[in-house]
This record gives C-alpha cells, sequence and structure tokens, in this order.
C-alpha cells in the first residue's frame, strides 16, 4: 500500500497503495482479488485504516492460441512457450514466453515482429483465454553492413571481424555475436547497437553500424649524451612505437630501444597478424635483446592463436632464450 505509521493519508496514495496490491496479486495469477477499506477511524494523532483482501482462487488458463496468418509452423510456435492450458496465469511466465517468441522471430529473418498477449478474464470465471496477437513485419536479409564514423580502419577490418555474411536472413544471434566481436577491438572507443536501413529504391536491408575509433598507436622517446671516463661522449636514449591498428589495417606492432647508460641496451621487436590465411588464425613473432656489463641475452618468441568462436581463443606459444658471455664487458 505503501501507507506506513505517521505518514500522510490521502484518497490519492490509497488509490495508488491499492492499485499496486492488485497489480501484484495478479502478478501471481490471482486475478479476481479485491481490496476494501472496511474501517477508518480518526484519533487522537491520526486515522487507523482497516483493509480486508480477498483473493480469490488462482486463475488458471483455458486456451492459448494464435494469430492463424503466420511464417512458421504453428507446432513450432506452440514449441516455444510454456504456458499451457490449465498453468496458473502468471505475469512473468507470459514475459518469459514473449521473450521465447521475440527470440524465434528473430533468428530467422524478423526483427521487426510485434507481439502481445491479450488477456480474457471473466469476471465470474476462472478460466482465462491467452491469445498471442502477433505481427512479424517484414522478413529481412542482411544484404549489406555499413559502418560511420571510420577514421582510419578499412571497412574491410571491421566486416572481418564481424563475421557477418551477407545476402543470409537476419539472425538477432549473429548479430549480437558480431556487435561483441567489434567491441572487443582494442582500437575502437564505442560501439553502439546497429541499426537496419531500408534502401527506398531497391528495397535492400543494410545494416548500420555506427563506431567511435580512438588512436592506435603511440610513440615517444628521446636521446642525449653523456660523457665518458676518458672525455668522449655517447649516445644514450630511449624510443618506443606501440601500434593495434597500422595503417587501418588491424594488424599490430611494437618497438622499444633503452640505452640507459653506455653499457646496458635494450631492444624488443614484436609483430601481430590478426588473420592467418584469411581464416580465424593470428600469430605473433617477436625477438629482444639485452646487453649488460658481462653478458648478452638473445631471445625469440611466437605464437598461433585459434578462434573457435567470437568470444573465445586457443593460444600456443613457443619462446626459446639464450645467453652468452660479452667478452667486451667482461
Amino acid at each position: 500500500l505503501g501507507l506506513q505509521t505517521g505518514s500522510y493519508w490521502s484518497a490519492t496514495a490509497e488509490a495508488r497503495g491499492i492499485q499496486r496490491v492488485l497489480s501484484e496479486y495478479q502478478a501471481l495469477g490471482y486475478w479476481h482479488v479485491q481490496v476494501q477499506k472496511t474501517k477508518s477511524s480518526p484519533g487522537e494523532t491520526g486515522v487507523a485504516l482497516r483493509y480486508s483482501v480477498d483473493e480469490g482462487r488462482q486463475a488458471r488458463v483455458a486456451i492459448v492460441s494464435f494469430e492463424e496468418d503466420l511464417p512458421f509452423p504453428m507446432k513450432m510456435v506452440e514449441s516455444v512457450v510454456e504456458v499451457r492450458p490449465g498453468d496458473p496465469v502468471v505475469r512473468s511466465r507470459l514475459s518469459s514466453d514473449a521473450d521465447a517468441l521475440l527470440g524465434l522471430f528473430e533468428r530467422n529473418g524478423y526483427p521487426f515482429v510485434e507481439l502481445t498477449p491479450d488477456i480474457l478474464v471473466h469476471p465470474d470465471d476462472l478460466d482465462v483465454n491467452v491469445f498471442w496477437r502477433v505481427e512479424p513485419g517484414q522478413r529481412v536479409s542482411v544484404d549489406g553492413v555499413r559502418f560511420s564514423g571510420l577514421q582510419w580502419t578499412h571497412e574491410s577490418v571491421l566486416m572481418r571481424e564481424a563475421g557477418l555474411s551477407i545476402g543470409t536472413l537476419y539472425d538477432q544471434r549473429r548479430v549480437d555475436r558480431a556487435t561483441r566481436a567489434l567491441r572487443r577491438l582494442p582500437w575502437l572507443k564505442d560501439v553502439l547497437q546497429p541499426t537496419i536501413e531500408q534502401d527506398a529504391r531497391t528495397g535492400r536491408f543494410m545494416l548500420h553500424y555506427t563506431v567511435e575509433e580512438s588512436r592506435s598507436a603511440s610513440v615517444e622517446g628521446g636521446v642525449g649524451l653523456v660523457p665518458g671516463i676518458d672525455g668522449s661522449y655517447d649516445w644514450v636514449g630511449r624510443f618506443c612505437f606501440q601500434s593495434d591498428n597500422l595503417a587501418g589495417s588491424g594488424r599490430g606492432a611494437s618497438f622499444r630501444w633503452e640505452r640507459p647508460d653506455v653499457e646496458s641496451s635494450d631492444l624488443e621487436i614484436l609483430y601481430r597478424e590478426p588473420w592467418l590465411l584469411s581464416q580465424p588464425f593470428d600469430g605473433a613473432i617477436g625477438i629482444a635483446f639485452k646487453q649488460r656489463v658481462g653478458y648478452m641475452e638473445a631471445g625469440v618468441s611466437a605464437s598461433v592463436g585459434y578462434r573457435p568462436a567470437s568470444d573465445s581463443q586457443v593460444t600456443i606459444d613457443v619462446e626459446r632464450q639464450s645467453l652468452r658471455p660479452d667478452s667486451i664487458g667482461a
């Protein structure tokens, strides 16, 4: 009811509270519930209120029916709903059935489907008829994909990452997987939910993604001269380059050179290829050198990854390192 001891009473608040009680009971299948105020007695400090609730019997489904002109066999449509004749008319179960029906249509080329359960409740009858009104809308095939907001990335790269097939029927599951795949790309700052556009002249449907790119490359560094013991000068410095999207191709590379003093230096080079042989395999290869007083360390690494699905990956890493004395440093 929303009324508490010490709160202010008003007829409007009371009516809203009674309606909330009725809605909660109806959500549990008690569609004939009645709430009445049986007593209202004024006191010295306020008004004492008393209400009576007649729950009635739980309403049950008598008939579940659908629109006759549907694009799927009736047995297929009936198989996805769980509310059957004899079941209580519970709002949450009807909502679950609505989601299941939406999924059936959206997976099979009908993203514009509209459906509503009409519940016919008679005042003196505990049997309730549930009639699903379904407007499938136009059947849609993905005739193309368009990206707006691109600055550096090639559109073909995003098409490859999305994995959508042109010319197939619209399938909400595939579109959701494509959207998740695009949102995982490190150089895309934001990917909005795609919209469906229809060409007024050709009637073809286009899936439209609006994306926002972030800067995928960074360069930093500096060099200087330091004096040696013999009075000569030598170079020291640091230079780093990193990119997740080389020239908009989706490839990655990094380069790091550091020489903090004249007797030590580091060098690392890494290259990443996201699609090997146009297949969902990615590979990376890198080399590293480290020089210190008395020794030199060298290493090479390689990895191959396979993506059986857009949200999973299996990777194999191989690495080899060698260490040898530096006769000059020694």
